[in-house]
């Protein structure tokens, strides 16, 4: 499944094998996903979209017990090894959600 809860997406690569799953959605506002990674243990990744000024703060984080025999290190530079794939993910959903916008409307015209 590619679309709305249970859509699954999965990875193997040098690094890390794992998946991500959706497991819940209330859209506009919410999105929640499984993160299993093979040696990493579970988490849960949320996405929280609110209005903000002319457009959507997004907020984008995850949840969960870091386990294996680094997971101390891992938990104290976390941000410094997620946070170029946060980064690029934001960056990437901007994209995307600005191409989507949809066009102003034009005014109508006067009758004469």
């Amino acid at each position: 499944k590619t679309e709305g809860i249970g859509a699954t997406m999965n990875w193997q690569g040098k690094e890390s094998t794992g998946g991500m799953r959706i497991v819940r959605a209330e859209p506009p506002r919410l999105i929640e996903n499984h993160l299993f990674s093979a040696g990493m243990g579970d988490t849960i990744g949320t996405w929280t979209f609110e209005p903000s000024g002319q457009g959507v703060a997004v907020t984008w984080r995850f949840t969960g017990a870091i386990t294996g025999p680094v997971a101390g290190w891992m938990a104290v530079f976390m941000d410094y090894i997620l946070g170029p794939f946060f980064d690029e993910g934001l960056n990437g959903l901007k994209q995307v959600a600005e191409s989507a916008a949809l066009p102003a409307q034009a005014s109508p015209s006067a009758a004469h």
